[in-house]
Formats: C-alpha cells, structure tokens, sequence
C-alpha cells in the first residue's frame, strides 16, 4: 500500500472517530444532533461488522494501538506503552492476531522507516505481545495465517509463524 493510500485511510478513520465521539444514544453512536433514521440503522448495522485498529498519539506524547467498532463505539487503548511508539497494526488473516512494529518513544513515526525496527506479535486485543526483534521487516501476514512475507532491498523472504525460519525467497530481478 502506498504512504498516500495510508495517510487517506488514517484520515478517514480519524474524521468518522470525531464525528461520533461522545454521541451516544440506546448504545449506538451517530453525529450529535443527526435524526436521521438511516444513520442510525447503518450505526447498529455495521456495529458488529468486526473492528478497526490503528496508531494514534497519546496524552503522553507517545504512540499506541486503539481499537474502535466500526461505528466508533467500544473505542480503546490496547497497547498503552508510555515508553514505546506503536504502528502500523495489521490483523491476521483471520482476525485472532496482530503484527505492529514498536520503537522508542524517541523514535519518529513516519511511514518511511517504521518496518525496520521491532516487530510484534499479539492476540487480536493487544494481549500476549511477543517482540520477535528487528530481524522482520515490513513484514505482513501470509494468506493462510501461518507465514509472513518480509520486504528487504535484496528480496521478500516468507517466515515460517510458528518457527520463525525463513521458507522461500523471492528475489528481485
């Protein structure tokens, strides 16, 4: 996915969070003083469609993992990390896990260099983070859950998730 595409799909996240946040009613968010009945139908609609997970900076200063529904409820800090910065969270293919990298709070967060730092794995809602090290980077899920492919200069190396070997290598030509 390209920096652009990221940056546009962070805003949108970001924009329909502040649209709902604190507007609750019958425990379904929609835009404070909106009546409109098809908002509301679509809010309980896509409630239970799943979750959203992404990156965003604390009161601390720091950057951490939040969980929101799909209508911006149930909204929550999975990570709270005052030491380390978090990004670019990505769930398993079948939604049980997650990778994120983690880095110093000192680190920048920007989209150019943070697969290079240390990579984490975790159960969907932040519980049991395992660091796997620097060793992966900009790592994303196979298709089956079970492997990752790792993007180098040289090649995309595909990891084995439960022996952390690498399988195959594709190089670049």
């Amino acid at each position: 996915m390209r920096v652009w595409q990221l940056a546009f799909i962070s805003i949108i996240i970001a924009g329909t969070y502040l649209d709902v946040k604190g507007a609750k009613q019958e425990g379904q968010f929609f835009a404070e003083g909106d009546n409109n009945r098809s908002v509301i139908d679509l809010s309980k609609e896509v409630r239970v469609k799943g979750w959203i997970i992404y990156s965003a900076r604390t009161r601390d200063g720091d950057w951490d993992l939040f969980l929101m529904r799909p209508d911006g409820s149930d909204h929550r800090n999975i990570t709270n990390t005052p030491g380390f910065n978090e990004a670019t969270a990505r769930f398993s293919p079948d939604g049980q896990k997650i990778l994120y990298y983690r880095m110093t709070k000192e680190t920048v967060v920007d989209n150019n260099k943070y697969g290079i730092y240390d990579l984490v794995m975790a159960d969907a809602d932040g519980a049991n983070p395992i660091v796997w090290g620097n060793d992966y980077n900009w790592a994303s899920w196979g298709p089956d859950g079970k492997r990752l492919a790792c993007l180098s200069i040289k090649a995309v190396r595909i990891v084995d998730l439960y022996t952390k070997k690498t399988g195959s290598v594709l190089e670049h030509w």
